[in-house]
């Protein structure tokens, strides 16, 4: 049996996430704007406890993160690694961020409006506009078009962070390397504790799943010393379920939820979506499918559901909150896959093929 998390896992766990985060956004934007009218959707109990906790998926995120980068780095130079991780960042913004600009410029009031976001059309201005196209102007404090991309500056600052800790790992004993670690992340606290101290507490949780393979002698620990298939399973679910009230307990008794998920969820979260979501088989193919254009999911349904008026109107007309969030969900994916197929056609993914491996 394979215990190794692999491409088509991680992919699930995104798929998940991403699903979540969605909601999250989806259903706390229309609890904001359900005051005036603008929205006629019914909240049930489900719905309002993703749209409360729906946040810490972003902490998954931010491990898995974490996990890809330390996996990459048994097999490749770490500045090799971090050149690659930035070039797949900010050529991913770049192409959305354009056609994002060109639909709000188009439908929602022209130039003037769009450079109003960022203050005007001043030289200022137009590094702001640079640097939120490549992900960074949220590491500046500057204007963003989709509030939401703060999430790709936080994955600049914890990707450049994470390959300094793993080169420090690798040359020098872990004790040493736990200090480096806890210094890295006490800056990031400093910047901003909650978008980066804890993101970057999740992707070092993520590191270290994987520098110490937990999910592998986990799952070990389940499957090989309990011999028996249906105890094995039982117990490891089991566990999980008792992992996840844990997560539960705290976050509803902290004050700062942020830096509890982001030690107690990631863990969870893999073992549920390996072990018991991948053996669904229509369902984990879904997921799988979502999860790899979940990065383009992140940054579209932002657009639909609070950037462009024309479509926040129409996805919030209906009553059923259900039909809002498969249209957001659907709409994101679908122009995901539309933009990938786009960008392969005209050649811009093999350039950027070719731009990673110089």
């Amino acid at each position: 049996m394979n215990h190794t998390l692999n491409k088509d896992h991680t992919n699930i766990v995104k798929g998940l996430a991403i699903m979540i985060i969605v909601c999250h956004h989806v259903f706390w934007n229309a609890l904001i704007i359900k005051g005036d009218g603008s929205t006629k959707i019914l909240f049930s109990d489900l719905t309002i406890f993703v749209t409360r906790w729906g946040f810490c998926c972003n902490h998954v995120f931010a491990a898995i993160t974490g996990f890809g980068i330390a996996a990459s780095i048994k097999s490749k130079k770490p500045l090799r690694v971090l050149y690659r991780r930035e070039i797949s960042v900010i050529s991913l913004a770049i192409p959305v961020y354009i056609v994002a600009s060109i639909v709000f410029i188009l439908f929602c009031g022209g130039f003037d409006t769009f450079f109003n976001i960022y203050h005007g059309s001043s030289s200022k201005s137009i590094l702001n506009i640079f640097l939120d196209m490549i992900g960074l102007s949220d590491a500046f404090q500057l204007r963003l078009l989709n509030p939401i991309w703060w999430y790709f500056s936080a994955v600049h600052v914890f990707t450049i962070a994470l390959i300094m800790i793993c080169v420090f790992f690798e040359n020098r004993k872990s004790k040493h390397g736990f200090l480096f670690m806890a210094f890295i992340w006490f800056i990031t606290m400093i910047i901003n504790p909650i978008l980066y101290g804890c993101m970057m507490l999740a992707a070092l949780s993520g590191f270290l799943i994987n520098y110490y393979s937990l999910i592998d002698k986990i799952t070990k620990l389940f499957h090989v010393l309990l011999r028996n298939r249906f105890i094995g399973y039982t117990t490891e679910f089991l566990f999980i379920l008792i992992l996840f009230y844990f997560w539960y307990f705290f976050i509803e008794r902290e004050e700062d939820p942020h830096l509890v998920s982001a030690v107690l969820l990631p863990i969870p979260f893999f073992l549920f979506a390996k072990e018991f979501v991948y053996r669904i088989p229509v369902i984990s193919k879904g997921l799988m499918l979502i999860g790899k254009y979940s990065a383009y999911i992140f940054m579209i349904h932002g657009l639909i559901y609070s950037v462009y008026p024309f479509s926040r109107r129409f996805v919030y007309s209906f009553e059923y909150g259900i039909v809002t969030y498969i249209l957001v969900l659907m709409i994101s994916l679908g122009g995901g896959i539309v933009m990938e197929r786009i960008l392969r056609i005209i050649g811009y993914k093999k350039m950027i093929n070719v731009l990673k491996e110089k």
